[in-house]
């Protein structure tokens, strides 16, 4: 079992990714949409692992097309 995950990224400063990244509202209705190579899947990901952590031990279910 792993005990310590360390995600090696960071939300761009200033960009749509950064408030996608950031907002932790329950419920929240977000909605982050970019062209080719503007970070879509590593923005979710990152926000998929951080919640992952933020509301453990829940399970979390992520598909990827």
């Amino acid at each position: 079992m792993v005990d310590d995950l360390t995600l090696w990224w960071a939300p761009i400063p200033g960009t749509d990714q950064e408030g996608f990244f950031d907002d932790d509202t329950p419920e929240a209705y977000l909605y982050f949409s970019g062209g080719y190579g503007a970070g879509k899947t590593i923005t979710l990901t990152g926000k998929v692992l951080k919640l992952s952590v933020l509301n453990a031990p829940l399970p979390v279910l992520w598909t990827v097309p």
